[in-house]
């Protein structure tokens, strides 16, 4: 597992610390994160956009152009390359114009893209190079003047699913946030937006179904099986299995991240939830 972010904490400019994670297989929820306080240098090349930074000895690449991610961490102990393909993006709000309220009073806007990717780690002892896996980028706007931040607004309501999925047969992103609703999948080289999902818990931080209904007639049947999970940012990550339209799905992952109100393993059953 690989993820790195940059944040702007509404300010209109990148915030340090930039931060870079990555676990193993074996030990799934021991994620070595390491963070850069320099801020980073931004570059528009036209065709893709750039940050760059440099800092004691370590460095982080990170491009974006049309379709494409491409990423390259260093440092004294490792050494990671990482690309992502998109074929499409997923806009916030049904990809309708404007932003969405997912919660009382927490504008967000922004998009994400589910897709394939592959990495190579290089370590002092051995190089593990991981291929036809899965790659998900995510530009979210929330909060700005006078309205709470997401991350404020997700503590204190939860009720919150929001899942990326991809495979060779089908991907797509769904949020569910107390009533708000929304998302998109992708199918044959065409986007939908979904008729209807539901979201069937299985065993705890473990293991979940999904459904979903799009275009009136097509049927993914899915079971979500996490095994690695990042308590402090309330993230999972695993395997998924199912079907769509009776296909079984094939390389298919999932990623998750689910906060009940209070936080993680803070929200007691007789909680009065103000956002059902």
């Amino acid at each position: 597992m690989l993820y790195v972010y940059l944040n702007h904490h509404g300010t209109g400019h990148v915030t340090p610390p930039t931060v870079i994670a990555y676990s193993n297989a074996a030990n799934p929820t021991v994620i070595n994160k390491i963070k850069l306080n320099t801020l980073p240098t931004f570059t528009d090349y036209g065709d893709k956009i750039v940050w760059t930074i440099k800092e004691d000895g370590k460095s982080l690449y990170y491009a974006i152009k049309q379709g494409k991610t491409y990423l390259e961490y260093q440092d004294a102990d490792v050494h990671i390359q990482s690309t992502g393909y998109f074929k499409y993006s997923f806009w916030y709000n049904k990809n309708l114009d404007g932003g969405a309220m997912m919660m009382p009073d927490s504008p967000m806007a922004g998009f994400e893209q589910p897709g394939d990717g592959n990495a190579t780690f290089i370590f002092k002892d051995k190089t593990v190079r991981c291929e036809k896996g899965f790659s998900e980028q995510e530009s979210l706007f929330g909060g700005g003047s006078n309205h709470s931040d997401y991350r404020t607004s997700l503590i204190k309501y939860g009720n919150e699913w929001w899942i990326a999925v991809n495979s060779d047969q089908f991907s797509g992103v769904l949020c569910i946030c107390g009533l708000y609703r929304d998302g998109g999948v992708y199918y044959k080289g065409k986007y939908y937006i979904p008729d209807s999902f539901n979201v069937t818990p299985d065993i705890a931080n473990q293991s979940f179904y999904l459904d979903i209904v799009f275009d009136k007639v097509n049927k993914v049947h899915m079971k979500i099986a996490a095994w690695g999970w990042d308590p402090a940012l309330y993230e999972h990550w695993g395997d998924s299995s199912g079907s769509v339209n009776g296909e079984r799905l094939t390389n298919s992952y999932a990623w998750l991240e689910h906060i009940p109100q209070g936080g993680v393993n803070a929200s007691p059953a007789t909680a009065a939830q103000k956002n059902k």
